[in-house]
C-alpha cells in the first residue's frame, strides 16, 4: 500500500509510537500531526487518500479546532481510534480489539477498503477568518425573506463558511445564501460539505458550505472582510 498516503492526527506520545508500529508494519506512507491544525496545514500541501484519528486528539480543542476537525474527518475517508494505556489495547470505531494482530488487520482493511480506492486530495487553500455576519439561509434560489432563515456564519473564507443552523441537511445538498453585509445581495449558491448537529455537548450546530457562486463584488468584497 505504498502508494496509499494516510494522515494521523495523535497528541500522546505512546500512543503515537503504538499507531506507528502497526502503520509501519502495514507498510502504508504515513504523516503524523499533533492537532487538527496542522493536519490541515499539512493537508493544504500533500494530497493524503485518508485519516487516522486518536479520539484524545478531540479532546478540549476550541470550537474553532473542532471545525477544522469536522472539516477535515468529512473531507477524507477516516476512523477514529483510541489506545488503551491501562488494558494494553487498541479500539478502532465499534470494535474492541485485543492484540497488535487484530489491530494491524482492521486497519488494513480500513486502509485497503476505504483509503486506497479514494483519488489522494489536498484539503482547499483558503484561510479561514473567525468572524461573525449575519445570513439568510434558503433551498430556495431566490432566497426571499419569507422562506429564508435568520442565522449567522462563524467563520469565512473565500471558499465557503460555517454557519449556524439546526436544519437537518445533506452533505451535497444545495443551499442558498444572502449576507447581509455584502452589498451584492445576490443570493449565492453552496453545497454542503459537512454538518454538525444540534445537541452535540460544547458544540454549536451547523453547516460547513462551499460557496459555488459568487458575484465579483461579492469576492472582492469577501476579500476585504478576510484582510486579503
Amino acid at each position: 500500500m505504498k502508494n496509499t498516503r494516510i494522515l494521523l492526527v495523535v497528541k500522546e506520545d505512546t500512543a503515537r509510537n503504538v499507531y506507528v508500529e502497526i502503520l509501519g508494519k502495514i507498510g502504508v506512507v504515513f504523516d503524523v500531526v499533533t492537532s487538527f491544525t496542522d493536519a490541515s496545514s499539512m493537508a493544504r500541501n500533500i494530497p493524503y487518500n485518508g485519516l487516522l484519528v486518536d479520539i484524545l486528539a478531540l479532546v478540549r480543542v476550541d470550537q474553532n479546532e473542532k471545525n477544522i476537525a469536522h472539516e477535515c474527518m468529512n473531507f477524507y475517508p477516516s476512523t477514529r481510534i483510541k489506545w488503551d494505556a491501562r488494558h494494553k489495547t487498541i479500539h478502532l470505531l465499534m470494535f474492541s480489539l485485543s492484540s497488535h494482530f487484530e489491530a494491524e488487520s482492521a486497519l488494513r482493511i480500513f486502509i485497503a477498503e476505504r483509503c486506497k480506492p479514494f483519488a489522494a486530495r489536498s484539503l482547499r487553500v483558503f484561510n479561514r477568518k473567525n468572524i461573525n455576519l449575519n445570513l439568510l439561509l434558503s433551498l430556495d434560489c431566490h432566497c426571499s425573506d419569507e422562506k429564508a432563515a435568520k442565522t449567522f456564519l462563524l467563520d469565512l473564507s473565500q471558499g465557503g463558511c460555517f454557519l449556524h443552523t439546526v436544519q437537518p441537511l445533506d452533505n451535497g445538498q444545495e443551499v442558498w445564501l444572502r449576507c447581509l453585509e455584502l452589498s451584492d445581495p445576490t443570493p449565492i449558491k453552496a453545497v454542503v460539505c459537512w454538518q454538525l448537529k444540534w445537541g452535540l455537548k460544547q458544540q454549536i450546530s451547523g453547516i460547513g458550505v462551499k460557496f459555488e457562486s459568487l458575484s465579483e463584488i461579492q469576492g472582492k468584497e469577501i476579500k476585504k472582510i478576510l484582510g486579503r
